[in-house]
């Protein structure tokens, strides 16, 4: 195990060595959609869907739920705009029967699926996820794992809660794009303090500041070193040595973190694969 995480290591270093491109989301958000038309919101509902509370991107009018069986009882909808038209009369000497089209903004309201009872909601749309044997493996491997909540459009854990987000398998890249995302965030599992008690989360969420970049230096090399023993890293150490190099900028390019962080992913890898570094 040790020579897995030693390679993967060397390798990262060498990508920052020869410079790498800059680092990219593995998965797409999900634009919101109407859950009965499927067909997705553009302009400014895509802004008003987002700025909702609710993680899932499907809405429905009131006339749509109500036909599907579902109720909204005690919620609060969501205004979806649209353009419509009315003619204006509009004489000319010319055309005495002339008329001007004026456009008018209108709108409707729409619930999330979420705050709808009474139905089943539809599959997100996007690729379709084959699970990754060996990914899996560690997933199921990993003892007192935090819940994972598949939705939304970001992927974090919360300290707080103890608890996994994560966009919907299918709006990833591939299918080792999701498992790399979803072991970063396991990563960050491991500083709870049931676990390696590693941070103080009230230290953790303090974005940008010195810990917060040793713990996403770590969290990332954690994820690679997970898909390397899973045999998945060719795919995202790319975009891993770019995620790193991003963060020690943040640093200023303190390669001791580096090597402190890759000590701390080490153990951090091991706690979710069941076993210790000395015992590795």
């Amino acid at each position: 195990m040790n020579k897995v995480y030693k390679v993967i290591s060397e390798r990262i270093e060498a990508r920052l060595q020869e410079g790498v491109a800059p680092w990219r989301k593995p998965w797409v958000p999900v634009i919101p959609f109407n859950m009965v038309s499927r067909k997705q919101y553009r302009g400014t509902n895509v802004f008003m869907c987002w700025m909702s509370e609710f993680e899932y991107p499907g809405w429905l009018s009131f006339k749509q739920l109500t036909a599907m069986g579902g109720n909204v009882k005690g919620q609060k909808g969501t205004p979806i705009t649209f353009w419509n038209w009315f003619n204006k009369p509009d004489p000319t000497p010319d055309d005495p029967d002339n008329v001007k089209r004026i456009p008018f903004l209108r709108y409707y309201t729409c619930w999330n699926g979420e705050q709808v009872s009474g139905i089943d909601l539809p599959t997100v749309p996007g690729r379709e996820h084959e699970p990754i044997a060996e990914c899996e493996r560690i997933v199921e491997g990993y003892e007192n794992a935090p819940p994972v909540r598949i939705n939304g459009n970001r992927a974090y854990y919360s300290p707080s809660n103890d608890i996994v987000g994560m966009p919907p398998t299918n709006t990833f890249a591939s299918d080792a794009s999701y498992y790399a995302t979803l072991f970063h965030e396991y990563a960050h599992s491991t500083g709870h303090s049931s676990r390696l008690n590693r941070f103080d989360p009230s230290v953790h969420d303090q974005f940008g500041s010195a810990s917060y970049s040793e713990e996403e230096l770590t969290a990332e090399l954690t994820a690679s070193f997970l898909a390397g023993v899973a045999g998945v890293e060719r795919e995202t150490i790319d975009n891993t040595a770019a995620y790193c190099q991003g963060w020690l900028r943040a640093l200023q390019d303190d390669k001791q973190m580096f090597v402190l962080a890759a000590q701390r992913a080490q153990k951090a890898a091991d706690h979710i694969l069941g076993t210790t570094f000395e015992q590795a």
